[in-house]
């Protein structure tokens, strides 16, 4: 009896560790290949991929925060004054509001910012638009284009890996052959090196 007690309780935790967050698709009535624009943190990003609908990469069935595949922004440090932030996560084929994996399978979105830069200044970036002057696209970490960005909404979360709430929506390109269009993300996003 004392064992189906234990049971009882870790498969109550599991059910809450996986049911706290999730990825939510709610297909866009204008565009069905995209999720619609949220800031209810559904852990979506989607855009068009040279007409062809992506979605962020969202395995089911996992269990637990740490093991859930966030997207990160990292602060990569150059050496000199100025260092850079990439905002970036797994992506592949929007295939009846599931993932296949695609021609692509990582988007990055590099900003420049100084040595000095904190959370604090991150959290200032809250409705800001970075153009296409500014922000650098990069797709599987090697095809670099411009891009432009707008963090819709940016504020610190609570969850179990300090990971904080984003909602924006973006746009880019690399020369005349790749082409990303209508780009919308709402996130939970860890922070790294900052």
């Amino acid at each position: 009896m004392k064992h189906l007690k234990y049971i009882t309780v870790i498969s109550t935790i599991i059910l809450f560790l996986t049911g706290c967050i999730k990825q939510q698709f709610y297909p866009d009535p204008d565009d069905p290949g995209l999720s619609r624009f949220t800031s209810k943190q559904y852990q979506t990003g989607t855009c068009y991929i040279n007409e062809e609908p992506y979605i962020n990469y969202w395995p089911k069935g996992v269990i637990g925060f740490s093991s859930l595949p966030f997207p990160t922004i990292t602060k990569v440090l150059s050496g000199s004054t100025a260092d850079s932030l990439d905002f970036s996560w797994p992506i592949g084929i929007n295939e009846g509001n599931k993932f296949i994996n695609g021609k692509y399978s990582q988007i990055s979105l590099r900003l420049p910012v100084s040595q000095t830069f904190s959370r604090r200044d991150l959290a200032s970036w809250n409705d800001k638009r970075f153009g296409a002057n500014v922000a650098t696209l990069y797709m599987d970490h090697h095809l670099k284009g411009t891009a432009n960005i707008y963090f819709v909404k940016i504020s610190p979360g609570t969850t179990e890996n300090d990971a904080w709430l984003m909602t924006g929506l973006f746009d880019g390109n690399i020369g005349d052959s790749i082409i990303i269009k209508k780009g919308r993300f709402d996130y939970y996003v860890e922070l790294e090196g900052l």
